[in-house]
């Protein structure tokens, strides 16, 4: 017992008793079971072995000692009842320390077995594990055992058994040890440790290859696998792209991850067909194609290739007479085109078909040889020697004869032979006699002949081997031979045989013997002795039982014995197989032996465990559900009804302004006050009425069927009032809305409906808004501990944009020339009455409130809108300019850049109002422009206009005439360029013409303005030619000179 502390401990010898009783071997098996002692062996324990041998003086069964008599020894008396033999045995009452983990066990790392397991699994040995735990503890007081989990070792039940070795083959996992007093199963201590398995690194599996001539390594797919020649990396590296041209016995895939390894072996064989190919050889009969390590049997050349090629089986059987030509043909697919290879060889049969077993003959006085259909030849020696013997030969005495038969080829003969012997007379043979047999008996095999029925080759044939059951008369008889019409034996059985008794099945408890169909008994001892068992008696421990039945006279019986096995069912806790509860819950406690179940059939998927600390609140039925240790398949299980008149709890309940009472779960009525029907309450009875003011109801429920039974439960309907929030008229106001202060039962703003939460964001008096959107008014009642009655109401509110006219300012328009003045008319954009106008001058005189402003007088003006369907929307005044225009009183001109085609034209307009900067000025009614400038202007007449950019009025157009000197003319009288001059130039003091011919001679001089030249001289025209001019002008006030030529053409 463990040391506890305690002045005394308490042992139990009963279970000494129990380990006496289970023999040597202490197994629950069948071989265990055998050298159990009978469960009526009387056994008593006794202070002294005087008192064991004289049966004396015998101690209880709980003996108590003080701690210090730790050691005191038992003497035990084991004795026959019924030869009253007796053995004495003793040992010691020991008080030893309870157990301890010496060390925590190391957790235990290994690679696993394989990769094709789920979950991956591996072997551990446990032996530095278990003497970590015990240490230098005596174990001889001392059980470990090891568990899936901490359950299992609190309650030493789930227990993992190792082998012989202290090996486990397990998956990871956590492993809980127990170390208990060998006596006292309460007396324990519990650790753990882990069990980890690593996965194997992965290896390409390589199939074994067969090529032509060589074979070139592939890329290995799983990352770290590595080529190698020997075992576990060693011997010489290779690597992908490596070309292998030998026939190699082994290459390995070899792949390392930590500490764990993994290899694949695959050979590459090199084809040699001529090794492969078997000879060409002549057969009997048949040949049996051999198989092949690589390649295929082909019919014909060409292998798969060639149409209607027939592929033969290894196994195949070559039958056809003559030479059979077959092809060895190999393909080669891991190189491209693939390689081929083919190697005939020829089979040639002879035909050739066996003799047939010859079976003996018997013939009274003779026996003549028939032909033999099978072609056979008979000699009276072996391989025909002695005397040929033909067909139709008699045989007068016993003679053994050999039938020969063969074929007499070359290279190949093919022969068989065959032996039977011919029986003459009845002295050659021994019939069959008289035959006195115990019990069945077995009819032996005959040289000649067949049993029958009846005589003269009467009645039915009996097959030899047939069991003779009873008493029976046969004949012995070969068919045709009137010497054997009447040889008739008697085969006399003197008890019948018991039918089979096997081996029973493993029993549970107890095994009723089963009555058998035949006179005789059952005995616990062979040929009848032992104690005699009658037909359903308990056998309850594993042992041999013989049925054994003697003849009425003589020596004769028959027996069969058979192995009953007994298997105990596991010990499992007792408990009551009823329990009633009132007003309380039923918890399952902690079974030593055993689990609860909530069905019958112990553990399984859709089966759990009960644990400890199960609470049941009504009424079922549950399991007590025990398992034996493997291999014994005993369950013990019983049921325990529980009756629970319970009431299940009601929490108290808060809800929004009404609560729809439940349907009770389980048993119970609702009522408005405590004691139900006895109290002052009213019961309240479904369909339930919605609760709308907070109240205490109760559930009571009364049970009278075994026991005045009462449960009640009260609970407490809580209602909150959900806040009523009156509506909020829709908000529009510009540019931004500032919210308002709560206004009860308002309490919180939100942007989204819902209330606190998620996304939802808060808002707050004071808060703007600047977009148009809606606003939630948010209200609540009860608590967040209980329950949230919440109430909103949305608060649209729309922001719009003040007013913001824009406004196109026409210009104040002056016609010159009729003195009109049109009035400038600005438009607001907006019309009333939803808007207000306000149109001021400069000095903020309000000077219109009409939408539009219509005014002659120039000047600065502000305009002011107001949205009047808007509280407080108005706009920002707006300022403008009112101008007057008109186009310029009068324009004039200068040029420059005479006599060249890049001449200037300068326009001076004089205002009529302003300062001129209206003007646009465009020339020979081009595109207008700011400039008064025009450059790069060629000689001519052109005209200049100049408008007013505002009001779109114009000028008369202004004549220009740029200089321009003509390079030629042609004086032919048709009207058109008949004369030469310069033109554009205005008259000037000191103006003058003079043309040259190209020697110098004055030919004409005149005033440009006056007159021209025809080309003539003095009445006569002149020659086509070139001619020279000179004028003299003044050009900003300087007088210049300019000089040319031009062209007279005929």
């Amino acid at each position: 017992m463990c040391d506890s502390g305690a002045s005394s401990s308490d042992f139990d010898l009963n279970k000494n008793s129990i380990i006496i009783l289970a023999g040597v071997n202490q197994s629950s098996g069948t071989a265990g079971a055998l050298d159990d002692l009978p469960a009526d062996t009387i056994i008593s324990y006794h202070l002294t072995n005087g008192g064991a041998i004289g049966n004396t003086g015998a101690v209880p069964i709980l003996q108590t000692i003080a701690s210090t008599e730790s050691g005191t020894q038992i003497f035990v008396r084991i004795e026959n009842p019924n030869t009253l033999c007796y053995e004495i045995r003793s040992f010691q009452l020991l008080i030893v320390p309870p157990p301890q983990i010496a060390n925590t066990p190391a957790d235990a790392t290994l690679c696993s077995r394989n990769l094709s397991e789920s979950p991956l699994k591996a072997n551990f040995n446990l032996t530095s594990q278990i003497a970590s735990i015990i240490g230098s503890q005596n174990t001889s007081d001392k059980i470990l055992t090891f568990h899936s989990s901490l359950v299992g070792a609190n309650n030493n039940v789930n227990i993992i058994t190792l082998n012989s070795s202290n090996q486990l083959l397990s998956p990871s996992a956590t492993l809980w040890v127990r170390l208990q007093n060998i006596s006292n199963p309460n007396c324990y201590v519990v650790t753990s440790f882990q069990l980890l398995v690593s996965p194997l690194p992965q290896v390409d599996m390589l199939n074994d290859v067969f090529v032509c001539t060589s074979y070139t390594l592939p890329v290995l797919l799983n990352a770290g696998a590595q080529y190698w020649t020997g075992t576990n990396g060693t011997g010489t590296q290779l690597f992908a792209g490596n070309v292998i041209t030998t026939t190699t016995t082994n290459l390995y895939v070899f792949n390392q991850s930590g500490v764990c390894t993994n290899q694949d072996s695959f050979n590459v064989t090199i084809a040699n067909l001529s090794a492969i190919t078997p000879a060409s050889e002549t057969y009997c009969t048949k040949y049996t194609l051999p198989t092949l390590p690589y390649s295929k049997y082909f019919t014909q050349s060409g292998g798969s290739s060639t149409p209607g090629n027939t592929q033969l089986a290894a196994g195949s059987t070559i039958n056809t007479p003559g030479i059979n030509r077959i092809y060895v043909w190999f393909e080669d697919t891991t190189v491209t085109p693939s390689c081929r290879l083919e190697n005939p060889f020829e089979i040639t049969i002879i035909p050739f078909t066996a003799l047939p077993n010859y079976v003996n003959q018997f013939a009274c006085t003779s026996y003549i040889l028939p032909a033999d259909l099978s072609g056979g030849v008979y000699y009276t020696g072996s391989n025909k020697s002695g005397s040929l013997l033909s067909a139709g030969t008699v045989i007068n005495t016993t003679t053994q004869i050999y039938v020969y038969k063969e074929t007499a080829t070359s290279p190949k003969n093919c022969a068989d032979e065959k032996i039977f012997k011919v029986f003459i007379n009845l002295s050659s043979i021994t019939p069959p006699t008289d035959v006195n047999s115990c019990s069945a008996y077995k009819l032996p095999a005959l040289t000649v002949g067949e049993y029958r029925t009846a005589p003269a080759g009467g009645g039915t044939v009996i097959p030899t081997g047939t069991f003779i059951n009873a008493t029976t008369t046969l004949w012995f008889y070969v068919t045709g031979q009137t010497c054997t019409d009447n040889l008739r034996f008697t085969i006399t059985v003197n008890i019948a045989p018991l039918p089979v008794l096997a081996d029973t099945d493993p029993q549970c408890d107890v095994y009723y013997l089963p009555a058998v169909a035949h006179s005789g008994n059952y005995f616990t001892g062979t040929l009848g002795t032992g104690t005699l068992r009658p037909v359903g008696h308990p056998v309850t421990t594993t042992q041999i039982m013989y049925f054994y039945d003697k003849a009425t006279s003589g020596p004769c019986y028959v027996q069969e014995e058979f192995l009953i096995t007994i298997n105990k069912s596991p010990a499992i806790d007792a408990k009551p197989v009823e329990v009633i509860r009132c007003a309380q819950n039923y918890i399952l406690d902690n079974l030593i032996n055993g689990e609860y179940y909530e069905f019958t059939g112990g553990p399984s998927p859709t089966n759990p465990v009960l644990p400890p600390g199960t609470v049941l609140t009504t009424s079922k039925t549950i399991y007590v559900y025990a398992p034996a240790i493997a291999t014994n398949s005993c369950v013990s299980e019983y049921s325990i009804d529980v009756l629970v008149t319970f009431v299940n709890d009601i929490a108290d309940q808060y809800a929004c302004n009404s609560f729809n009472l439940p349907t009770i779960v389980g048993i119970g009525s609702y009522y408005t006050a405590s004691n139900g029907p006895y109290g002052t309450g009213v019961q309240l009875l479904p369909p339930y009425s919605p609760i709308t003011a907070t109240a205490t109801l109760f559930v009571y429920v009364e049970n009278n069927n075994r026991v005045t039974c009462i449960d009640e439960d009260p609970f407490i309907v809580t209602i909150y009032n959900t806040p009523i929030i009156t509506p909020i008229t829709p908000v529009t106001r510009c540019e931004s809305f500032e919210l308002p202060l709560y206004t009860a039962p308002v309490t919180r703003y939100f942007t989204n409906p819902g209330g606190r939460g998620g996304n939802n964001t808060e808002k707050f008096p004071g808060d703007f808004i600047t977009v148009s959107t809606t606003i939630y008014g948010y209200a609540q009642s009860g608590t967040s501990a209980t329950v949230i009655c919440p109430a909103e109401k949305p608060m649209v509110i729309t922001i719009t944009k003040k007013p913001k006219p824009v406004l196109i300012v026409p210009t104040i328009c002056i016609d010159i020339d009729t003195g009109i003045t049109t009035n400038t008319l600005i438009e607001s954009g907006f019309t009333a009455p939803q808007y207000s106008f306000k149109w001021k001058s400069e000095d903020g005189t309000l000077i219109s409130t009409a939408e539009n402003l219509s005014t002659n007088e120039p000047g600065n003006y502000t305009l002011t809108v107001t949205n009047l369907s808007i509280f407080g929307c108005t706009a920002d005044s707006v300022s403008f300019t009112v101008i007057e225009s008109s186009k310029p009183a009068s324009v004039t001109f200068t040029t420059s850049g005479w006599f060249t085609d890049n001449q200037t034209i300068i326009v001076t307009a004089v205002p009529f109002v302003g300062d001129g900067s209206n003007f646009l000025y465009s020339l020979d009614a081009g595109s207008p422009q700011k400039s008064n400038v025009f450059t790069n202007v060629s000689s001519g007449i052109h005209e200049v206009t100049v408008s007013d950019a505002n009001c779109g009025t114009f000028t008369i157009p202004v004549t220009v005439k740029l200089i321009n000197s003509p390079k030629f003319f042609t004086p032919n009288g048709d009207g058109f360029n008949d004369t030469w001059n310069i033109t554009g130039i205005s008259n000037q003091e000191n103006l003058k013409l003079y043309i040259f011919d190209r020697y110098g001679k004055l030919l004409k001089e005149f005033l440009p303005n006056d007159s021209s030249w025809d080309g003539t001289f003095n009445g006569y025209g002149l020659p086509a030619d070139d001619y020279w001019f000179s004028i003299f002008y003044t050009e900003d006030s300087v007088l210049k000179e300019y000089k040319s030529h031009f062209s007279l053409k005929r």
